[in-house]
């Protein structure tokens, strides 16, 4: 967390620049309010920022592992942003999300020894989640394809109609 803000020396507070600084503040200051306090958190701990209009969906495993679920709005794609990964963000799709996907591969042969525990592991990509993991980013997929097929300049929320 920021815990000091530098000042160019030749940085001046007058009635010229006083409305400009009192502004910034105030943004600065409702990145930790509400919703946006929880957001703001969420992207200093993965290293990222979100945008306003950003889903993001939170989640901590059985180990205490965080998981993101980001997507920006009108993409067709998300990112999963995993604790246990190092924060690396992996481009995922509804349709990479498999279960059992690893005996699918092996069909008709026996599995490897050091593989045959994880035969009915689900995953998304190359990343093995448990089932948990697995359910939240099916839902996670779920609760934002609005948003996946708003526009940007369009609808700003899902159609309760």
């Amino acid at each position: 967390m920021l815990r000091t803000i530098r000042i160019s020396g030749e940085a001046t507070l007058d009635d010229r620049t006083l409305s400009h600084f009192v502004a910034s503040a105030r943004n600065y200051l409702g990145r930790y309010r509400g919703n946006h306090a929880i957001r703001t958190q969420l992207g200093e701990m993965a290293d990222v920022e979100f945008g306003p209009a950003d889903d993001v969906l939170h989640f901590v495993n059985d180990c205490f592992e965080d998981l993101i679920f980001w997507r920006r709005r009108g993409e067709g794609f998300a990112t999963l942003l995993h604790s246990d990964l190092d924060w690396e963000p992996r481009r995922i799709t509804p349709d990479i999300l498999r279960f059992g996907a690893l005996a699918a591969e092996f069909e008709g042969e026996e599995l490897p020894e050091p593989l045959r525990g994880l035969a009915g592991a689900p995953s998304i990509g190359d990343v093995i989640l448990d089932i948990a993991e697995a359910m939240w980013l099916g839902a996670c997929f779920s609760a934002t394809e609005w948003s996946r097929r708003a526009s940007t300049a369009g609808r700003t929320g899902p159609d309760l109609s």
